[in-house]
């Protein structure tokens, strides 16, 4: 939630978007979908840091 509100006021002052804020919200729905599976016992494979984050 903190990082959509920051990206938010960024594009508000800026008209464009932050890549790398972009890019760290990529990588934590990416995070958040194996860590989900993982607990969830659909897959054997670990989320980071035990495995590459993709």
């Amino acid at each position: 939630g903190v990082a959509t509100v920051i990206q938010f006021i960024i594009m508000a002052v800026q008209k464009e978007r932050n890549e790398r804020l972009a890019e760290f919200g990529t990588d934590l729905g990416i995070w958040m979908a194996k860590a989900a599976r993982y607990q969830t016992a659909a897959s054997n494979v670990k989320p980071w840091p035990w495995t590459d984050l993709d």
